[in-house]
């Protein structure tokens, strides 16, 4: 099965199930344990290399990912917005959108559900926590579901398109906004 897979894939002997690594990546399965969540991840293989100064540096790369029971998630700008429409919503709500723990994973199963089975609907409950409306409207475009051929037209499909938002060009408090500033500062850091 793909959990096999899954399981055989981090663990080589009996030592790996009581690793720090199998308790943070193994499936969290429902009560009735007809289905289970996991994060779509992999290990490093470490390779030692010689830099042209004659320093060694350590390179990693996924460790034999053709024997996971799924093909690798190609990163996108879209992980990215997410997880800055998660954090703002911590900002505005001082609260995490889901349970974490404090290496901010998600600490059980029905969080996982919860992310997984997330909707418009999902994204209204949870927004409407937020107070001011120009940053409920912001955190809401933010926190939309990354679906395949769907079409969102609200939606940022870059850091930069970001800053077009009202909420980084309204003035709440008679006070100038410098939050342009620093995320633009974070967009050429993260170039």
């Amino acid at each position: 099965s793909d959990l096999d897979k899954f399981r055989n894939y981090f663990l080589k002997n009996e030592e790996d199930e009581t690793s720090e690594l199998w308790k943070k990546v193994k499936p969290k399965f429902i009560e009735n344990k007809t289905a289970a969540y996991l994060v779509k991840t992999f290990k490093y293989a470490e390779k030692l290399e010689n830099a042209s100064n004659g320093d060694h540096f350590q390179e990693e790369e996924p460790e034999s990912p053709d024997s996971l029971p799924y093909d690798l998630v190609v990163a996108s700008p879209a992980f990215d917005i997410w997880s800055f429409g998660s954090l703002l919503y911590t900002l505005f709500t001082d609260t995490t959108l889901f349970k974490l723990n404090r290496k901010d994973d998600l600490v059980n199963v029905s969080a996982m559900e919860e992310l997984y089975n997330w909707d418009e609907e999902k994204n209204k409950k949870y927004t409407q926590r937020i107070t001011i409306r120009v940053a409920r409207k912001l955190v809401s475009k933010l926190l939309q579901r990354d679906l395949p051929d769907c079409d969102l037209p609200d939606r940022y499909n870059t850091m930069a398109s970001i800053l077009e938002d009202d909420f980084f060009k309204i003035d709440l408090e008679g006070e100038p906004h410098y939050e342009e500033d620093i995320l633009e500062k974070v967009i050429k850091f993260s170039e």
